[in-house]
């Protein structure tokens, strides 16, 4: 589905995704997991040492008889090799609790890496290790909470991912990386294998009861907790900031509630009391309360409602001078017509972590282009999370297969970016014809009819 893939860095030993302490847990695996939709090309890519063509026999992962012949990797077998590699949830999560119905399991355990910092997400390595080439880890998003720690309904604390949410990302990934390719070729999404449905549900979460699901990415280094914001002036700062504005001028943004500042009583002349996520900004030192005060006044000189903070969640690797990057979460991004609110740069050596702020009247201030922004309507975390849920249900209860979900995310794409999708509805509607006459065909074998 990506038109392309970044060469690397592929991890080959768990110590290289984070320099904190990496925990080691058991993990089980969900029974009658399915995939809903896939990268295959980063997939071969990462995993020659499986799908290449020069793999071994001893590793390499064979499939149908018509892509044998082809000498072509095989979906099927992709698939496979996927859920049985990635359909993994911590123990704990697989007890009974409060916000998950009952979870399937088929007696495979695999020990995963829970690197600092990583909540939901943990890493697990793929099957048996070759002894040269290619990716070894996979990075899972929505895999359960870690030891110790009970599943509750509390914000980033019931372990687990829409599969609706996850569906949406992936399209937002898919958005995010065409923007790169198209402007800054050496910015990347970390790519996004799959979305697998892992067939229970999330029981009363935000979005109420709905099919849970997992990211499936290439493992890669993050910053430890504590280091994930640049420093001011850094490198790491200005390609932040380089990433946020270029997605601005195409109506797309990092900032949003989560990573805002809002006055308590705006309508209070002199009140500079803040929140931030919901809760009261209490100064403990002289630079806090200026800052307070810089936030406020930018709040009210612009007749906003909040002071938004960039939110760029970047891997480890990047190169301003060369301007190389790549992101690796979309569960903030968002698409909107104009930006009304200041924004700011999030920085970890200043006053509530607050950098440089600029506001919608300062010349280096960015709107979206009118000549190529993205269709906010559609393309609005509403619309995109609405497409998303159904296409989890649809997926979940039928009638779509994976065909259906990944067509609905190419002409999704298309749609929001205000290009031509007829020739993509065609190309599809005779796929699945094929696809169906061949169902059909084989039934009528099978039967004798």
């Amino acid at each position: 589905m990506f038109a392309r893939v970044p060469d690397g860095p592929l991890i080959e030993h768990i110590s290289q995704v984070s320099t904190g302490d990496i925990g080691e847990e058991p993990l089980v695996h969900v029974k009658g997991a399915k995939v809903v939709c896939a990268n295959y090309r980063a997939i071969v890519q990462d995993f020659p040492q499986f799908f290449g063509p020069d793999a071994s026999k001893k590793h390499r992962v064979a499939g149908c008889a018509v892509c044998e012949a082809a000498n072509r990797p095989c979906p099927t077998a992709i698939n496979d090799w996927l859920v049985r590699n990635a359909a993994f949830m911590s123990t704990q999560q697989s007890h009974p609790n409060m916000v998950n119905s009952p979870i399937e399991l088929d007696g495979l355990v695999r020990t995963g890496f829970r690197p600092p910092g990583y909540g939901r997400a943990v890493v697990v390595p793929v099957d048996e290790n070759p002894d040269q080439g290619g990716a070894r880890f996979l990075d899972l998003k929505g895999a359960g909470v870690a030891p110790g720690l009970v599943p509750c309904h509390e914000p980033y604390k019931n372990g687990l991912e829409y599969l609706g949410f996850a569906i949406a990302d992936f399209l937002y990934g898919w958005l995010i990386d065409t923007i790169f390719a198209r402007t800054y070729p050496g910015y990347h999404v970390v790519p996004v294998y799959a979305v697998l449905d892992l067939g229970f549900d999330i029981v009363g979460g935000w979005h109420g009861t709905a099919p849970a699901g997992m990211h499936v990415r290439r493992a890669h280094a993050r910053p430890i907790p504590g280091e994930s914001l640049p420093l001011a002036g850094s490198e790491r700062e200005k390609l932040d900031l380089h990433i946020e504005f270029l997605l601005r001028s195409f109506g797309l943004s990092t900032t949003g509630s989560g990573s805002s500042f809002r006055l308590v009583n705006p309508e209070i002349d002199g009140d500079d009391t803040l929140r931030y996520k919901s809760v009261p900004v209490v100064p403990c030192i002289d630079p806090e309360i200026a800052m307070i005060a810089r936030v406020a006044e930018s709040i009210r000189s612009s007749g906003a409602d909040c002071l938004e903070v960039t939110n760029v969640q970047m891997a480890d690797g990047g190169s301003w001078p060369e301007k190389t990057a790549q992101i690796y979460d979309f569960g903030q991004v968002r698409a909107e017509r104009s930006f009304p609110n200041p924004v700011a740069n999030g920085v970890r050596n200043a006053p509530l972590n607050i950098g440089r702020i600029l506001s919608p009247g300062d010349a280096a201030f960015v709107q979206p282009h009118a000549a190529f922004a993205l269709e906010a309507d559609l393309g609005n975390r509403r619309s995109v999370d609405a497409l998303g849920f159904y296409a989890a249900e649809s997926f979940r209860r039928g009638p779509f297969e994976q065909i259906e979900v990944e067509t609905m995310l190419r002409i999704g794409r298309l749609k929001i970016m205000r290009r031509d999708f007829e020739w993509a509805v065609q190309r599809v509607a005779r796929r699945t014809g094929r696809k169906r006459a061949s169902r059909k065909l084989t039934a009528q074998r099978l039967t004798g009819s």
